[in-house]
């Protein structure tokens, strides 16, 4: 076999991991994951799985889920849910208001849980990711309402939040039960990916919440979404980070991987490649301190393949926990387990 190109840099890539199987969904085959050694780093699977490998893949996603099963939202009025759910939803106000500029309800123990939070980088950053590390529009700027585009909404839980906190919004999926589900909810959601939104429209922020690795031309996305940008629009993904910690620490069982579904995978310098190639101006890079789901799935799966018992849950989340917070605080600005990147489109 031919070795492939590297989708960020151009390099010829080299075999790093054969025969990756799927241990969260079961889908049937097998995968091989090529790395970029001598450029940029990056990784993708090759050869790419088929159509009908993919719509396996995604027969029993997470997006599948129907609004009903989702949680109570922070903004949906919350007098049913216990006393730790009130007091989370608080905090997160408290956060959306002083540190994104969102017009929401604060209290004082809202504040004081969000100040306190600052010890806990991971879940400060779960917080951040409620509005995709988006700051609220200044105020009186427009006569309309901020444009915001989320591709792969997925259910759209997100886009639900950002429209109660005042942006215009519009989705796109390719997965047609998400794509379901999401207008079950009252949103505009396009079954298609970036490529499908209609190139006279604008938006003031295109979002991406773990889903650029799934996209099979992700270069060709990123430039058609420059287009739908304002001028200085802000573009903020985020995905797992290929030489963060968690990779470092379970290789082959990480999380991350997630084949077939992960098409490509990305370094900080990578994704600042594609971007800049796309007609992007790194405005932040970094990675979020989030780690602790992804942290627990690895460990599950590593003892799987060694023929070990699970752990149990309650020891499990700890071990989780402590590496998130350990991750967070110790391993570098660009050594967490999942990269943020914002850009701004260029003329």
């Amino acid at each position: 076999m031919t070795a492939p190109l590297c989708t960020c840099c151009g390099e010829r890539l080299a075999p790093c991991y054969r025969d990756l199987r799927d241990t969260l969904h079961a889908t049937p085959g097998r995968w091989d994951l090529w790395h970029c050694p001598s450029g940029c780093g990056s990784a993708r699977l090759w050869p790419p799985p088929d159509s009908q490998t993919l719509a396996a893949a995604y027969a029993d996603y997470h997006t599948h889920r129907s609004p009903a099963d989702a949680p109570a939202e922070a903004n949906s009025g919350d007098r049913a849910l216990g006393a730790s759910a009130r007091l989370w939803h608080r905090i997160q106000a408290a956060r959306w208001h002083d540190r994104f500029g969102y017009r929401v309800a604060v209290t004082p123990a809202g504040r004081i849980g969000s100040a306190l939070l600052r010890l806990w980088p991971g879940r400060l950053a779960d917080l951040d990711a409620g509005v995709f590390f988006l700051s609220a529009p200044a105020a009186g700027t427009t006569a309309e309402p901020p444009r915001l585009l989320e591709f792969g909404c997925g259910d759209g839980a997100l886009l639900t939040r950002m429209q109660a906190l005042g942006w215009a919004t519009l989705g796109t999926d390719t997965d047609p039960v998400a794509v379901t589900h999401a207008r079950s909810r009252g949103l505009e959601v396009i079954e298609g990916g970036l490529e499908d939104v209609e190139g006279a429209r604008r938006f003031d922020a295109i979002v991406g919440k773990h889903v650029i690795e799934h996209v099979g031309e992700p270069a060709r996305a990123l430039a058609h979404a420059r287009t739908l940008l304002q001028p200085g629009g802000r573009l903020l993904l985020t995905t797992p980070n290929l030489l963060g910690s968690g990779h470092r620490r379970w290789r082959r069982d990480w999380r991350g991987l997630e084949p077939p579904r992960h098409l490509h995978l990305f370094t900080a310098e990578g994704l600042t490649r594609l971007l800049q190639d796309a007609g992007f101006e790194i405005v932040e890079l970094r990675t979020t301190g989030r780690a602790r789901s992804a942290a627990r799935a690895s460990r599950a799966q590593r003892r799987h393949s060694q023929g070990r018992p699970p752990l149990a849950g309650w020891l499990a989340a700890l071990l989780a926990e402590a590496e998130e917070f350990g991750d967070a605080w110790f391993a570098g600005k660009l050594r967490g387990n999942e990269l943020l990147v914002s850009a701004r489109a260029l003329p």
